[in-house]
């Protein structure tokens, strides 16, 4: 192979790297994105249930009468729900993993917690 073609080739293969970097990165900030408003979502529940009960307790009118608060609390599992699977992908981007004891982030390739030494 000459010198131009080794260049081609090297070049098609640095723009399949930069392409696929750009969309790792775009999917990032998506899912960060989704993570954001997926927690929005569950505020907005919380505060619904939270003024459905300060209602019901002084027996006034509540706005969200027709609400029922167990069905709130089973959207809000869902959206719980939706948050890890987001997260796992988030995680799988930094390369890290999730501390089943604490929580933390660490890098994949740990042994232990760098927070509570649990050891994976």
């Amino acid at each position: 192979m000459n010198f131009f073609e080794e260049l081609t080739v090297k070049v098609k293969k640095g723009a399949k790297t930069a392409v696929k970097a750009s969309g790792d990165v775009a999917n990032f900030t998506k899912n960060k994105m989704l993570l954001a408003d997926l927690k929005d979502q569950i505020r907005e529940k919380e505060m619904k249930i939270g003024h459905i009960v300060y209602c019901k307790s002084k027996e006034i009118e509540c706005e969200y009468d027709g609400e029922d608060i167990e069905i709130l609390c089973g959207e809000i599992e869902s959206l719980k729900g939706k948050i890890a699977d987001v997260e796992l992908e988030i995680n799988e981007f930094k390369n890290a993993k999730i501390c089943e004891n604490c929580g933390a982030a660490s890098n994949k390739n740990n042994d232990y917690c760098p927070k509570c030494g649990h050891k994976f």
